[in-house]
């Protein structure tokens, strides 16, 4: 039966009676197939920041300095940048679509790499932005966001100025830091310090680019500009590493429709960092010093996803571990 098991047909005794009954066999549970871990980078060194396309296809990382980009598809990894010249490069980001990544170079300087390979005349072409730093990247890659002189600066590829948000429109007594975007592009989500640098006490603004409204997501005691939100692609939900008032570092989801928090971590003893939601808002990925879950016992940092496809029920999920569990 494709609701279960098979229809048998058993006799059942009833007061002596044999009673003809029809039952459904209960099928034994189906062996679920851990997801396939897949090692990404080789070689000695640190690696850091891999962020994916949102097809899944394309990675890029940065491997002590350099910038790389995997294909998941094909296997190949290819070299964007290598440290030359007294530059080293880092904080590597990719478009939705995968066919833009934009990262930064070690002297301030924001570049725009172009991975269409449909694109033949501009295929493999790097495009200097502008001076900035924490760059984030539209969905198709027309809009590049920068930190820049306290403010955060909007770019189309050809290095013209689309809009620059200021500490003033937002009311912010500091600077502005770590910007994000949605992938439709029409929500920015960025903090405020209260001071001149970031980590300090703040505020997490998020601005709707078709209404022009500003929105004070959050307010944090320390914090401030460490970590950029993350905004799902259609801007409706944000999430975001912040303070509680017992002083660990947790993380939040937003409802920017409702104006809500709808999902938070707790934990009484340790926290919780750098968040990232996928495109569809349905899942959150993030690191944690917290024991989230039974089956983390190794008492370090690990890195969990949650289900949050039913925000009133999250589903934790520890993952940093090899496909047979083993954790590190």
């Amino acid at each position: 039966s494709s609701s279960g098991g098979p229809i048998v047909k058993v006799d059942l005794t009833v007061d002596s009676n044999v009673v003809p009954l029809t039952v459904q066999v209960t099928p034994i549970p189906f062996v679920v197939t851990p997801s396939p871990v897949t090692k990404v980078s080789t070689g000695t060194g640190d690696h850091f920041g891999p962020v994916m396309s949102a097809d899944g296809q394309f990675v890029t990382y940065d491997p002590d300095g350099a910038i790389f980009l995997f294909d998941r598809k094909t296997g190949v990894t290819s070299t964007i940048e290598s440290p030359a010249g007294g530059f080293t490069f880092g904080s590597p980001t990719i478009s939705s679509d995968g066919r833009f990544i934009v990262y930064q170079r070690s002297d301030g300087v924001v570049i725009i790499y172009n991975n269409d390979a449909s694109d033949p005349a501009h295929y493999q072409q790097k495009t200097q932005i502008a001076s900035g730093t924490s760059p984030a990247i539209s969905g198709d890659g027309s809009a590049i966001l920068v930190e820049s002189g306290g403010n955060i600066v909007v770019y189309d590829q050809q290095s013209h100025v689309i809009a620059t948000i200021t500490p003033a429109a937002v009311g912010a007594s500091g600077a502005l830091w770590k910007p994000a975007i949605s992938a439709d592009g029409h929500v920015i989500a960025f903090w405020g310090s209260d001071a001149a640098t970031a980590g300090g006490s703040g505020h997490l603004y998020s601005y709707n680019a078709s209404t022009g409204v500003f929105t004070t997501v959050a307010s944090t005691s320390s914090g401030a500009g460490t970590s950029a939100a993350s905004i799902c692609a259609d801007g409706h939900y944000v999430v975001y590493q912040g303070v509680d008032a017992s002083g660990h570092s947790e993380i939040y989801l937003y409802d920017l429709s409702t104006g809500h928090i709808v999902f938070q971590t707790s934990n009484a003893t340790n926290g919780s960092y750098n968040p990232v939601v996928s495109p569809d808002g349905h899942f959150i990925i993030f690191a944690s010093d917290a024991q989230l879950t039974a089956d983390d016992t190794n008492s370090v940092a690990d890195t969990y996803v949650v289900d949050v496809t039913n925000p009133a029920v999250p589903i934790l999920k520890l993952v940093s571990t090899l496909a047979d569990g083993t954790q590190g």
